[in-house]
């Protein structure tokens, strides 16, 4: 895998503007723009906070002991209502609490009748208070609107998308789920471009769908194994091949790369290109590690059921991680992307090791930082969650719903008891200049 490095070409025709301490000669400026043709570069040279943020908790949902409908367990999604309010999906269906965190009324019920919920996968909320709750289980998207009126619409068909980018609606009422068209039932080749978003209108019908263009899925293929492309591209390869990450915000702006490098292709709903580029130090893959990743998903296929005689397909684990991992928008715009961690060591149980897996195992570190990017492409800073803050960049995960500078995020006590937690960013003194960074 290749190291990044940028140098601007002395050959080069091109528009740069400068924010922050400019100077002439070998001196650097804080942010590059360069124009070429459709696209707008933005490369940082540093951020606009130096030292990395901090979460501090405000307010919190759940409780360790108390009554069932005060507690939370299996928690899938949650979002924040324009009145404050936060609907939690979990077990127990679709709740909503108060700001303080107090519990309210169940919104849903577990179940198949209407407006009950089985599995939400994804929720959005549109700007006139209409919520969206992309129930997998149902395979239909339950619309609660702020009127109290009910509506059920099909979910397109094909594997579901998950987390944040599931279910998006925009600010000016559209609405767009994540769309993974079905694989191919002889074994060929997943056919590019191929659709990210289906957009829906007020009844649910379909209307268009917005594209991964080709020249993000040359540099990150999809492995031909069946089983590893089962319509989607995220899968548990995510921590160690380069796969393409993609995000829909408020704007109707698409977020779509291939992290090979750190590059972040920005469309915008006027066909205009802005690309985000950051300088990084890629994570090193130990072999110990790359081994045991091979043989413990080769155990995992064969014990599934599925494959019993299943052997590795494709190339091996790279020497360098990927990037970054995933990508978020929060409700102003910004985006907040999760680059690649090293990993942690742990012993196996020796149950496992008797069973053929090797004595170490190495996980995804849960604990890390975000880097925040404006909606104009300038890097923020980071944001370091909170060790009790166990966030995985996988398919499935509970991502954080992000408003501004709050954050809402899944946490676990000691005793693994699970919340849902309102924290704000706590923005160190900027790097020079003001809060701008100007």
């Amino acid at each position: 895998m290749k190291r990044v490095g940028f140098v601007i070409s002395a050959g080069l025709t091109v528009a740069v503007a400068a924010c922050g301490s400019t100077e002439q000669g070998s001196h650097t400026v804080a942010v590059d723009r360069q124009q070429l043709g459709d696209t707008l570069r933005v490369h940082s040279l540093r951020p606009r906070f130096g030292d990395t943020a901090t979460l501090r908790k405000v307010a919190q949902i759940g409780v360790a002991e108390g009554e069932k409908r005060d507690m939370l367990n299996d928690v899938t999604s949650f979002v924040e209502l324009p009145d404050g309010r936060v609907v939690v999906a979990d077990d127990q269906g679709l709740r909503r609490f108060a700001p303080s965190g107090a519990f309210l009324d169940y919104l849903a019920r577990p179940g198949q009748g209407p407006g009950e919920v089985r599995y939400v996968v994804g929720m959005a909320v549109a700007p006139d208070g209409t919520l969206l709750a992309a129930d997998l289980g149902n395979r239909r998207i339950n619309v609660y609107r702020s009127s109290g009126a009910l509506e059920h619409w099909p979910l397109p068909p094909g594997m579901p998308g998950y987390g944040r980018h599931s279910i998006t609606a925009t600010r000016d009422g559209r609405v767009y789920v994540a769309y993974n068209p079905p694989v191919p039932s002889d074994g060929s080749p997943m056919h590019y471009p191929r659709a990210l978003f289906v957009r829906l209108d007020s009844s649910g019908t379909v209307l268009d769908t917005l594209s991964a263009a080709v020249r993000f899925t040359v540099p990150c293929p999809t492995v031909s194994s069946l089983w590893w492309r089962a319509g989607f591209y995220e899968d548990v390869r995510e921590p160690y091949f380069p796969k393409v990450k993609w995000a829909l915000g408020p704007s109707g702006t698409l977020a779509v790369g291939c992290p090979l490098e750190y590059k972040v292709d920005m469309i915008r709903p006027d066909g205009s290109i802005l690309r985000i580029v950051r300088d990084w130090r890629p994570v090193t893959v130990p072999t110990e590690e790359r081994r045991a990743f091979m043989t413990i998903e080769t155990f995992a296929q064969r014990r599934s059921g599925y494959f019993k005689s299943w052997g590795w397909q494709g190339p091996e684990p790279p020497e360098e991680k990927p990037a970054y991992d995933r990508m978020i928008f929060g409700e102003d715009g910004r985006l907040w992307v999760w680059p690649a961690h090293p990993s942690v060591k742990r012993d196996v149980p020796q149950e496992f090791i008797r069973q053929g897996l090797p004595r170490v195992q190495y996980t995804v570190r849960t604990a890390g930082a975000f880097d925040v990017f404006e909606p104009t492409g300038e890097y923020v800073g980071a944001v370091r969650l909170p060790e009790d803050v166990p966030y995985q960049p996988f398919p499935g995960a509970s991502d954080p719903f992000i408003r501004g500078d709050s954050v809402w995020a899944v946490r676990h006590d000691s005793l693994g008891v699970q919340y849902v937690a309102k924290y704000v960013v706590q923005w160190p003194v900027a790097a020079s200049g003001d809060a701008n960074g100007t």
